[in-house]
Order: C-alpha cells, then structure tokens, then sequence
C-alpha cells in the first residue's frame, strides 16, 4: 500500500500534488488554516476529482475579507493647519472596502485634548485649542465593516497659537460713587482683530442695583439705598461682569469690576433712593412695578420758556429712566419732603425735537396720583413703542424715559378751574368783560347796518 500526499492552497489558487497510484484508499482528514491533507489507501480516480472540486469550493469560502482601505485629511485655514480658536475640519476618505455597513469613529491620539464634534461620521471638526507654542495635533480615523474588519487612517495638523479673545470694561467710575447717583459702565470684547457683539452684563455681588440692559455695549444703574439712618457714609460694593462671546466658535471670555457705593447723608427718606435737586432739596425715588435705571435732578433754567408751562415747581424736573414689567408698565414713586400744594399737578417735558418744539404737557389722571398726605407721588409710566407718546422720551421697546415733577398750575389752568367752581375771581371778571365787550359792538355793528 502507498500513501500519497494532496495538497490544496487556497489562497494562492489550488496546488495539488497527487501519486501517480489508480487505486487508494482513505484513512484520515485533516484540515488546516490554508491546507487541506489527506492519507488514503485505496480510491478511485472519479473519486480523486471529486475531492479535488469540493476542496476548491470550500476553500474559497474560508477566504478572509480585505480591511476596509482608509485616508484623512484635516484642514484649518489651510490644510494642515489652523489658527488657535478657529474651527479646524476632519475628513476621511474609502478607498475600497466590500460594501458592507461601516462605522466611523474619530479618535485623539496626541496634543492638547480637544472636542470633537461629530466623532461617529465622515466628516469631523473641533475647535483648535489656544497655544504659547506651535503644536501638533494627531487624529485616528478607524473605518468598521460587517466583519469587524477594520481600516485605519493618522493625520496630523498643526496648532498656531493666536490672539486670544479680550474682554474690557473700560467706561468705569474711578471713585466711589454716591447713593441715588447714575452710574454709566461700558465694555467691549474683541477676538482676531474684530469686535465681539454678543455681550452679557450681569450683577455679581452686593445689593440689587438693576442694569438698563444686559446686552448693550454701555448700561447704567442707579446706586442702591445705603444706610439712610445713620448718616455715616457707611460703604458697599456692587460687583458687575462682562462676557463676550464670538458666536461661531462659541469662544467666551469675561472681565469684573467693582463700584463702591457711599451713603449721601441724606435721612428720613427710609425705603427711597435718596438724590437732592441743585439747590439741595432732598427727595427720594423708588419703583414699585418694573426697575428704575436711572435718576438725576434736571434744572429747568436751561430750558426756554413754552406754552403749558407751571408757574413754578417744587423740584424743577427728575429725569427717569425704568425698565417695565412684561406689559409694558413702570411704577414709580417720588417722596418730597414737603407738602405739594392744592394747585400743583405733575408735568412732563419733551425736547425730542428740539428746543422750538419743546412741550410741557400736564398728565392726565391716569398717569398720576398724590398720596392722602401729598407728599408722595405716583407715576404710572407705559412703554411707548416706535413713538414718544405718554412723556415715554426713548421710543425703543423695554426701556420708558421721562423728564417728570410736581408743578404749580398754569394761568390757563387756574382760570378754567376757577369758572369750573363757579366763583367770581379776576380771570373770570376778565373773561365776562370779554364777553361784555363783544356783544356791544356786535350790537352796533348791526345798528349800524340797520
């Protein structure tokens, strides 16, 4: 008997190597990762083609599938590079792969960690990191078939380092401030040599002291109530912050300041923000409905003199700005020291036009009301949009301006009050003479004509 070898590769095509024997007989298969080996005894030659093409077959089936062929690219300004705080891009690239579903995933393999965005797909990016130094990033793509076969792909950018984005409030008070005053703060951020837009103003610290706007590039407060009291100039800090954002990358940066905030002596105002006119006449001012922004005395010996005008006034003109509620509405309160006189009502002054068109106006009932002890009045104030309507001087939407007070009537005024009652004084005597004196000569105009 004589054993024969057969070999078959599968790999590399089918080798075979057989006896030149007609007859053999089988007595063991063995089967190995590219070879099938076979001792025999006695077979047929049918039988040794038969083999043969069932071998074929069935290694062609143990055949191992090609990893899915990968390549990536990263690209900043240019490719292979980008500026610290710009959006760099991650793209991968299939070669050749057998068809099947594939996953994607970006992996970080050196330099300074960064986020990635949109690690499960093709196309990748993150935000390069800020460096003192020029660095080199390395990204790992790793593409995954149906066989858990899987391609990968290196690259690399290169990091320069930039300016970094700065934040200043540069419009700040460089001394304490006194209670009652307004206070203006301003700032500004820039990024790349551009200005930054999108600004966030908050308060940080000490007592409440609402902002005019959270966005605004300058916003003003009005110095809280301090120790009205004492009298001691006792002092307290209001901590505000800046922050600036560059929107398309999401980049913030923010910068602090610190207003100390003294007591102005002025007592017996408890509850009010107390402020005094020019001539010191002392008041107080607080919102009830809405934030008061600002307040300060206004002289009314700077303006012309106009139609409607008060005789005279217990505080010339208070300025106020407030910010309403969600309907539009501000209420404010002003506390006098004093008594406001029978024939006082409260003006509004607008000069929005100018100095020739400048209007006193009375308001009207529903703007206003004096407290049983009049010596408190109360301003409700409405949000006039895309008009100065009301005494609203800003014709923006969430902010109500006034140049407001107390004011004696105007002879107009007095006379229309004192014929309304009824009473005989000088105005009306005025007025019947008038009256008298017209219907005389009416009289003998048409005598005349007779």
């Amino acid at each position: 008997m004589e054993d024969i070898g057969l070999g078959i590769e599968s790999r590399l095509g089918s080798i075979f190597e057989i006896s030149r024997s007609a007859t053999f007989h089988w007595k063991d298969v063995m089967k190995a990762r590219n070879y099938f080996v076979f001792t025999h005894q006695s077979v047929s030659t049918q039988s040794i083609v038969l083999t043969l093409l069932l071998g074929l077959l069935f290694s062609s089936s143990l055949a191992l599938a090609a990893a899915p062929e990968v390549t990536a690219t990263a690209t900043g300004s240019v490719p292979g590079f980008a500026n610290a705080g710009t959006v760099a891009n991650l793209t991968g690239n299939i070669e050749s792969s057998d068809g099947s579903d594939l996953t994607f995933l970006w992996t970080q393999n050196e330099g300074d960690s960064v986020d990635i965005t949109n690690p499960n797909q093709l196309e990748a990016s993150f935000l390069a990191p800020f460096v003192d130094d020029r660095q080199t990033l390395i990204f790992r793509l790793s593409v995954t078939d149906a066989n858990s076969d899987t391609g990968f792909a290196d690259v690399s950018i290169d990091i320069g380092p930039s300016e970094r984005p700065v934040t200043s409030i540069s419009f700040r008070p460089l001394t304490a401030v006194l209670e009652g005053s307004t206070v203006t703060i301003g700032g500004q951020g820039f990024f790349l040599g551009k200005p930054l837009t999108d600004r966030i103003w908050e308060q940080t610290s000490g007592p409440t002291a609402p902002l005019s706007s959270t966005s605004d590039k300058t916003v003003t407060f009005v110095a809280p109530e301090i120790n009205n009291n004492s009298g001691t100039n006792e002092e307290v800090e209001l901590g505000f912050k800046l922050t600036v954002v560059e929107p398309v990358n999401n980049i913030s940066t923010s910068d602090s300041i610190v207003v100390a905030v003294a007591d102005n002596g002025i007592t017996g105002l408890d509850g009010f923000i107390t402020t005094q006119t020019a001539d010191e006449k002392a008041f107080g001012v607080r919102s009830t409905t809405g934030d008061l922004v600002a307040l300060a005395p206004f002289n009314i010996n700077n303006i012309p003199n106009s139609s409607n005008q008060p005789r005279a006034t217990l505080l010339g003109l208070v300025k106020l700005a407030a910010k309403p509620d969600i309907n539009g509405v501000a209420v404010i309160e002003i506390k006098l020291t004093e008594t406001i006189p029978d024939d006082y009502a409260v003006y509004s002054y607008s000069d929005i036009t100018g100095a020739d068109d400048a209007i006193w106006e009375q308001l009207n009932e529903n703007q206003y009301s004096f407290s049983a002890d009049r010596d408190v009045i109360t301003l409700r104030l409405q949000d006039a949009i895309d008009s100065t309507n009301s005494g609203d001087r800003n014709a923006d939407t969430d902010l109500i301006e006034v140049l407001v007070g107390p004011g004696q009537l105007s002879p107009r005024a007095v006379a229309g009050a004192v014929i309304g009652g009824g009473s005989l004084g000088l105005w009306s005597l005025m007025v019947f003479a008038v009256l008298v004196l017209s219907g005389t000569l009416i009289g003998r105009f048409k005598g005349f004509q007779s």
